[in-house]
């Protein structure tokens, strides 16, 4: 792991990475978890765009397998 950076850039995240479910709407598991996965990766394919070497989260991350 890299202890030092010269230059770092910072990316700085308010509030929390994790997709926001709508309770009142009915539908199957699968579909919520295919919903969830899909919101992650374009978030992540949005980070990555910028080349952070530090990232910082106000609040929680959803786990990204």
């Amino acid at each position: 792991m890299t202890t030092r950076i010269e230059k770092p850039r910072l990316m700085i995240l308010g509030g929390a990475l994790e997709y926001q479910r709508v309770s009142n709407a009915l539908s199957s598991f699968d579909t919520l978890l295919q919903q969830e996965m899909d919101h992650l990766k374009m978030a992540v394919a949005k980070i990555e765009a910028h080349h952070p070497n530090i990232l910082l989260v106000e609040k929680s991350v959803l786990r990204y397998t």
